[in-house]
């Protein structure tokens, strides 16, 4: 990796579509940049991205832990060998309990053991894994719509920052056309000197805020490219609109057709009943205990008489098993559990009540983003004649260079405000979808179709 660089940044602009390419590679390879969509990113990072391949691992362990459950009810084989010294009592002195000699006891014994009855353990144990396995799958549900999400704002904040480059870009051409214009008038005597110098200034100035805007390009396409979960540094190109064109008031009624819970409840509603099957399992070991008992064994009290086959003995039976007393135990695990099934009610109790918040939020945050582009629009459209009217007039010696500047400064402001309100739409949009349980996809398949219309640059 030591060799890789960050290569430079071409931009390209088509109508409202624009293309970013950013480069991760080192010079010799020559590789074909991949070009990515949206909807391309995000089918990436779900294939891709760290935290779903971490919660696919948890499936898996999950799955491993409820087979591991089925084998408690299965019969137990165990292989038992012990010695003993032992001492006992002689016939006819019952004054005196160990006053016999002290010998050696040897035994060897092959133990079956089905468990019959485990005070609901077993059931309960086998219940709640499968419970567990069902939450991580939602919590996959969950990671994959977070990660879609963070595609999302990667994805427009990567388009929004090369914006920033155009931008500054563009007016480093209005500096240097307005240059030539005042060099000449200069010549002629039409212009003061302070005038150029000023012009040469406001370009000096204008370079190290181009090449930031590049920097923040290069970090915005790194953070991109983590998001998507790329191990390997390779060319990327990205094709995307921050145009104001979505119909979201049409995708609003459609979705709204489409009553779907949000994860996080969903994740709650199974560990509320997961807690049942804990209490269960945890409250088992006070009750009996049945199991089926067989066993082989042999004895004597020497090691080589196990060999003997007339040691052999086999015997079986049930086995139960009643507690009787394990010092209240029981009473304070009851009581824990109940607290935690009161902490599970109070938290999504919580949950929804911050849900109810956040849609309001984005409701409210979205609708002033429209009425902030309708604004932003007309201000974009007077600046544009602005400089216009400053330029023209300039070239005919009718206003001054600091006229200029200013409309030029205030139709850069205009553009800024206008990108930053689309991007922000953008993203209140897709956060939108998500405080009211929508699927992502169906915001991101809106997306494709919006920029299929327009067509993608070549």
């Amino acid at each position: 990796m030591k060799n890789r660089k960050m290569k430079a940044i071409f931009l390209k602009h088509s109508t409202k579509i624009f293309l970013c390419m950013f480069c991760l590679f080192n010079s010799q390879l020559g590789r074909t940049a991949n070009v990515y969509t949206l909807k391309k990113a995000a089918d990436y990072a779900i294939q891709n991205n760290a935290d779903i391949l971490l919660a696919r691992e948890k499936i898996r362990e999950g799955e491993e832990k409820v087979s591991t459950a089925l084998s408690s009810i299965y019969p137990r084989l165990d292989l038992s060998f012990n010695a003993y010294a032992k001492q006992d009592a002689l016939a006819g002195n019952a004054n005196v309990m160990f006053n016999g000699d002290l010998y050696n006891f040897y035994q060897g014994a092959l133990i079956v053991t089905q468990p019959l009855y485990a005070g609901g353990a077993i059931a309960a144990t086998w219940q709640g894994l499968q419970k567990d396995k069902a939450i991580q799958e939602t919590q996959l549900k969950l990671v994959q719509r977070d990660v879609q999400l963070a595609v999302i704002k990667s994805f427009y904040g990567l388009l929004f920052e090369q914006h920033k480059v155009e931008s500054a870009i563009k007016s480093e051409k209005i500096q240097q056309t307005l240059l030539a214009t005042a060099t000449r008038r200069f010549k002629n005597g039409a212009e003061q000197e302070f005038t150029v110098l000023q012009i040469k200034t406001a370009l000096a100035l204008l370079a190290p805020k181009i090449s930031e805007a590049k920097n923040n390009v290069r970090i915005k396409a790194k953070e991109f490219s983590n998001v998507l979960g790329m191990q390997d540094a390779e060319a990327i190109e990205i094709v995307g609109s921050l145009g104001d064109d979505l119909d979201w008031e049409y995708f609003k009624v459609q979705n709204k057709q489409e009553v779907v819970e949000r994860p996080e409840l969903i994740e709650f509603s199974l560990k509320k009943e997961r807690s049942k099957d804990t209490r269960e399992a945890t409250l088992a070991k006070h009750y009996p205990r049945l199991d089926l008992v067989g066993v082989w064994a042999r004895s004597a009290n020497r090691k080589s008489d196990l060999l003997d086959g007339d040691r052999g003995n086999f015997y079986g039976g049930v086995e139960l098993s009643v507690p009787l007393f394990s010092g209240l135990s029981s009473f304070r695990e009851r009581s824990m559990l109940s607290s935690q099934e009161a902490q599970l009610s109070i938290e999504e109790r919580k949950l929804r009540d911050s849900f109810r918040l956040n849609r309001v939020q984005v409701s409210e945050n979205l609708s002033s983003t429209h009425s902030m582009m309708d604004a932003n629009r007309k201000a974009l459209k007077q600046a544009e004649e602005a400089l216009d009217v400053a330029t023209r007039t300039y070239r005919l010696g009718t206003s001054t260079y600091v006229q200029v500047s200013e409309a030029q400064k205030n139709l850069t402001d205009a553009e800024l405000a206008m990108d930053q309100a689309r991007f922000n739409k953008v993203i209140q949009m897709a956060e939108y979808s998500v405080a009211f349980g929508w699927p992502l996809e169906n915001f991101i398949a809106m997306i494709e179709s919006s920029v299929k219309k327009e067509g993608s640059p070549q």
